[in-house]
């Protein structure tokens, strides 16, 4: 059985991934605007703490360049990752999986169930992920697919920690595993620092998605100063964790400031929508909001 929480699992040394620059591609150019240079500000303050703290950074297109070749045509190939660019429409295809919280645990959601439907019936697949911590997602993604009566070939990771591939071993002796980092690492995404860039938190089960106008936006877990995860053992010093979260916060202040100075109005959460695909709500608000509530009101944000 799989450890219910980080904090049950030993501590391989912190692996940083630069993927600002990632997610920056999924903007408009409104999102760009408003949200690059406060993000570029939170990356700046969190790669000085990482680089004097020893910690390896790894530049989140090192990956995607290592990874190409081994994505080869003879496999259908599911892609978890939602920065990895599907570059053959025809072998590759997007499946949308969260890790989501639900009170102090989480759970598996694989959004597009059908996905798997698509796949070649009976042939072998390919899985490509960023990264693996439990292997819990991976593991059940596998039996998911081996009911579908397919089975998974190879699996091509940025890190993984040595109780994920143990995990996944156990259930499949016969994949073969790449991964671009070598050694066990506890994987940290830069991107989940930066407010409301696209990808950046963790899903929520008790906070709907908010419909608007332009599109949903979801409302996501900000995951620097929280209770638990990775990010509370990286920032494990208190200077640091306050360093870092004044950096955060101004950040949401000017994607605030930036966005009602374009629009000539107060921003809403609606407006959020504006700024690109998969752009979220950094929050977990207590009271009810709506489309038009104004991001200035939301006392979190």
């Amino acid at each position: 059985m799989p450890p219910t929480s980080y904090f049950s699992m030993p501590l391989p040394p912190p692996l940083l991934v630069d993927d600002v620059a990632a997610s920056f591609e999924h903007l408009s150019p409104l999102g760009e605007h408003v949200l690059v240079e406060a993000a570029l500000a939170v990356r700046k303050a969190v790669i000085g703490f990482a680089s004097s703290s020893g910690w390896l950074n790894l530049d989140y297109r090192r990956f995607t360049t290592w990874a190409r070749p081994l994505v080869s045509s003879d496999l259908h190939w599911l892609v978890l990752d939602p920065l990895f660019a599907i570059v053959h429409p025809c072998g590759m295809q997007r499946l949308r999986v969260h890790r989501v919280r639900t009170g102090k645990d989480w759970r598996i959601d694989i959004v597009n169930r059908d996905a798997l439907d698509d796949a070649p019936p009976g042939e072998p697949l390919g899985l490509i992920d960023d990264t693996a911590f439990s292997g819990s997602t991976l593991v059940e993604l596998g039996h998911m697919i081996r009911r579908s009566g397919r089975s998974i070939a190879r699996v091509v990771l940025c890190s993984s920690t040595d109780y994920a591939r143990a995990a996944f071993n156990s259930h499949w002796t016969k994949t073969t595993w790449f991964q671009c980092v070598a050694g066990p690492h506890r994987t940290i995404h830069l991107r989940d620092a930066c407010p409301c860039l696209p990808f950046s938190g963790r899903p929520y089960a008790s906070q709907p998605i908010i419909p608007t106008p332009e599109g949903p936006v979801p409302i996501r877990l900000p995951i620097v100063g929280r209770e638990h995860g990775l990010w509370q053992y990286a920032f494990a010093d208190p200077a640091v964790r306050r360093a870092v979260r004044r950096a955060v916060l101004r950040a949401r202040s000017s994607v605030i400031e930036r966005l009602s100075a374009a629009l000539r109005t107060e921003a809403t959460i609606a407006d959020l929508s504006l700024l690109g695909s998969s752009v979220s709500l950094p929050d977990s608000p207590t009271a009810a909001v709506t489309p038009a509530t104004t991001l200035a009101s939301i006392g979190s944000f």
